[in-house]
């Protein structure tokens, strides 16, 4: 069965062929600012806030701002305290990121390695622990900083980061999991704690004593001072404090220990070029967690062994073991052999994700006819479920790649995502932002066009194991008549152009169950007087790049 869609993501792609016109409104900048970069991988989207009042949360009172695609946060008036990073999207592996980085007054990194800093453990006893050398300076050290051609410049520094970023991630997930929580803002005030008991106890240990391992005596120890701060915080839930109190803290840290060290230690080992992969595998593996909760009730009882406390330390670390190796992705939608198919009047052209991403990219007659529609097909791997209230946002991005600068860059968020029968059902809700910005092709016109009202409470259907077609036709020329008063000469554009689609939070492979890659993109949401970006909103997610050449339609 075909479903015909007015899907309002196409409205968005329509308006990003624009090329000529327009203007822009809005305030100057300040020029004195203070500038870092918070890096899990890059935190695309998250809130970084000046902490002003020192109480090491970040208030709403409190300055704060967005980061960039590239992580990058900017305070225009300057911050000179410590930079407090929660939320956002972490660009490498295209996850949420649950954790809380803390930069100190006057680093420009947020990093794991910075939030020790912050908690307690000093430059000298970091190096130290870590094995970085003492020319090492964590204030500017940035782990994913890359050189001309894409690699890291310092690999050791970006494994060492992510392992105590993994492993503090874990022993969160572990106590909130323990405590019945599912709240992440919830699990963030227990990542502050984890990361106090764990810089604690890095002032005296060693925690790597050779190349790609780590001190299993050492992680022991963080885990227990973790479990004993968790206990006895009233900086956490009371079900998360009461739930972790009842647990045998040596018994939990001997048990979780194990599991702990084989994750960090599995991205330590990460071969060249598989980071990123191997980095998504551990954030996405439960198995320590799963484990402990599993066992929560035998942790806190009185005739609990150490017979069996190391059964249950191997066991659990035999399942990461397990679980970090080579593995079949499940409970995914993938595009029917990577291809999508144009159909105008009685002709259909089929292309391929190959096809797109070539250098000669696929064509595409322009003026476009009202009667052109996109068919695709989506198919279901396994059987995925979707979160009550989850919501997805997508951004489409299309430059000139000739001499001409003309550019149009989109976004809608706050979409609502429902799996029914009858497919993935789509609601554009009623605080959702639709905004797309256009640069002239001479680079001298810009504007920022709300179509937010005019996507607000849509509802469309996306069919599952049967064909959808989209009519794209009439939505793309339904766009450029509502931009036409502030762009012209759409209909003559011609030539080639970069084009870059992604959505957020969905489970989307190639047909194969291979990813597809995970990109950002900056939206410019608001100008000044004189056309200059001052606000940008960072949209991350999986999504595909090539190439669109716009042609005349035949006679």
């Amino acid at each position: 069965m075909s479903h015909y869609l007015n899907f309002s993501l196409a409205s968005l792609a329509a308006a990003v062929l624009i090329a000529c016109g327009g203007g822009g409104g809005g305030g100057d900048q300040l020029s004195k600012s203070t500038s870092g970069v918070a890096v899990d991988g890059y935190l695309s989207g998250s809130t970084a806030t000046c902490d002003t009042n020192g109480d090491g949360l970040a208030g709403s009172d409190e300055a704060s701002v967005k980061t960039t695609t590239e992580g990058k946060y900017t305070f225009s008036n300057g911050c000179g305290f410590t930079v407090i990073v929660s939320g956002g999207t972490d660009m490498d592996t295209g996850n949420a990121f649950k954790g809380v980085l803390k930069a100190p007054a006057g680093a420009t990194v947020a990093t794991p390695l910075t939030t020790l800093l912050v908690a307690g453990v000093s430059q000298a006893q970091l190096r130290a622990s870590l094995g970085f050398a003492d020319s090492v300076d964590f204030f500017a050290l940035d782990p994913a900083a890359k050189g001309s051609d894409g690699s890291l410049l310092n690999s050791d520094a970006m494994k060492k980061s992510l392992a105590v970023q993994q492993m503090m991630q874990t022993a969160t997930d572990t106590f909130a999991k323990v405590g019945n929580l599912s709240s992440n803002a919830s699990s963030q005030a227990i990542y502050i704690e984890v990361a106090s008991a764990f810089a604690t106890s890095l002032k005296t240990n060693t925690l790597n004593t050779e190349a790609g391992t780590l001190d299993l005596n050492v992680v022991n120890k963080m885990m227990k001072a973790a479990t004993e701060k968790v206990a006895t915080s009233n900086a956490v839930s009371s079900e998360v404090r009461t739930a972790v109190s009842n647990l045998n803290a040596d018994a939990v840290a001997t048990v979780a220990a194990a599991g702990i060290k084989a994750k960090a230690e599995a991205i330590l080992n990460a071969p060249a070029g598989k980071l990123k992969e191997v980095t998504k595998t551990q954030q996405d593996d439960n198995t320590v967690a799963d484990f402990v909760t599993s066992k929560k009730d035998k942790l806190g009882g009185d005739n609990i062994t150490d017979a069996d406390v190391l059964a249950w330390s191997e066991s659990l670390t035999n399942s990461v073991k397990d679980a970090s190796g080579p593995t079949t992705p499940t409970n995914y939608l993938s595009l029917v052999e990577n291809a999508i198919s144009l159909m105008v009047s009685n002709l259909t052209s089929k292309f391929t994700a190959t096809n797109f991403a070539s250098d000669a990219g696929i064509s595409i007659n322009w003026p476009m006819s009202s009667s052109a529609a996109i068919k695709l097909n989506l198919n279901e791997t396994g059987s995925f479920a979707w979160a009550d209230g989850q919501t997805v946002s997508a951004a489409v991005k299309i430059s000139e790649t000739g001499s001409g600068q003309g550019q149009v860059i989109a976004f809608i968020d706050n979409v609502g995502v429902k799996k029914t029968s009858n497919g993935l059902e789509f609601l554009v809700a009623s605080n959702a932002s639709a905004k797309v910005y256009g640069v002239s092709a001479d680079g001298k016109k810009k504007a920022v066009i709300d179509f937010s009202q005019s996507v607000r409470g849509i509802r469309n259907t996306l069919a599952i194991s049967s064909s959808t077609t989209v009519l794209l036709g009439d939505v793309i020329n339904y766009a450029i008549n509502n931009v036409s008063n502030d762009f012209t000469g759409i209909n003559s554009l011609r030539g080639k152009y970069k084009v870059s689609l992604i959505v957020s939070n969905m489970p989307l492979r190639l047909a194969d169950g291979s990813r597809f890659t995970v990109a950002g993109i900056d939206v410019p949401v608001e100008l000044d007087s004189s056309g200059n970006v001052t606000k940008t909103k960072a949209v991350a997610g999986a999504g595909l790049e090539g190439f669109i050449t716009l042609v005349s339609a035949p006679e």
